[in-house]
């Protein structure tokens, strides 16, 4: 299997356009899947895309994003893993631009453009690192590489020990960090994820200077 798409969810009412955003996605290359981790506590809402073949649904009783991405990567069959967010999607096209970089070579994370959308203000931007090659230098002193635009390779994300439970903001670049000690990055400039900057967000972003030098530091 190529990839395993994993959205853990708190029960946002946007989780059914980003699971459908992957089940439409033209890729016919190779199998994917996509595994929902209910961390909200409660039941989820009936939604057709709950009996697709594709979807695999599990729950992780309000244990915060780290744990909800950990327990689904380790249900997980792809050789790479992609993590989205439950109000975020993706563009028709993108596991097709995921998979030529992979073929194209050994990386280890690979990503591409992510459109930014912010509603309330009718702004959009696009964010592409252009990183490519040994990138640790650039991800230690701060660079952000989204992972809902990103498929990390599934054994160097084991081989680090996947998410770290203790790091509450900042998860997913203190995640970058260690894989960058992996191998390489590949990107393409094509649009492969579209996130939402808009409403309410668990991340606590006044916390953010002193999160990043303990993730420096580690």
């Amino acid at each position: 299997m190529f990839c395993s798409t994993i959205i853990p969810t708190i029960g946002r009412p946007e989780l059914s356009r980003a699971v459908e955003s992957v089940l439409a996605q033209n890729f016919e290359a190779e199998d994917f899947e996509i595994i929902v981790v209910n961390d909200s506590q409660q039941p989820l809402p009936d939604a057709g895309w709950h009996k697709a073949d594709r979807v695999k649904i599990i729950n992780t009783n309000g244990r915060e994003r780290c744990v909800a991405r950990n327990a689904g990567a380790a249900q997980a069959a792809g050789r790479y893993l992609h993590f989205l967010d439950d109000d975020d999607w993706l563009p028709p096209d993108a596991l097709t631009h995921f998979w030529q970089l992979a073929t194209a070579g050994e990386a280890v994370w690979l990503y591409g453009g992510a459109r930014l959308v912010d509603a309330c203000s009718d702004q959009e931007v696009t964010l592409y690192a252009a990183l490519s090659g040994n990138g640790f230098v650039q991800v230690i002193s701060g660079e952000w590489i989204p992972l809902q635009a990103s498929l990390i390779k599934t054994a160097s994300f084991f081989a680090v020990g996947g998410f770290n439970p203790l790091i509450t903001q900042g998860e997913d670049r203190e995640l970058c960090q260690r894989i960058a000690l992996q191998g390489n990055f590949a990107a393409t400039p094509a649009t492969v994820a579209i996130i939402r900057r808009e409403g309410a967000r668990t991340a606590v972003y006044p916390e953010g200077i002193q999160q990043t030098r303990r993730e420096r530091a580690k």
